[in-house]
């Protein structure tokens, strides 16, 4: 499941790992060279995408509710 998508009101891109259940915020600039950070819990997603908005990157309001809304798992 995409929480988000890059694009012209969005700088990341996350999305649910159907693997492992992890939250992951691909092609992320905060983690060197687009690589990937990934989250276990939606609250740890939710600090990341906090630091993304103190750098300046567009971070979509949607994708903070996406993440605060229990029925999304």
């Amino acid at each position: 499941m995409s929480y988000c998508r890059i694009g012209k009101d969005s700088s990341i891109y996350l999305y649910r790992h159907a693997t492992t259940g992890n939250f992951v915020c691909g092609l992320c600039a905060l983690s060197g060279f687009y690589g990937a950070f990934e989250a276990k819990t939606k609250e740890e997603m939710i600090e990341h995408l906090n630091d993304h908005v103190k750098n300046g990157d567009l971070v979509p309001e949607y994708a903070f509710s996406r993440l605060r809304d229990k029925e999304n798992y």
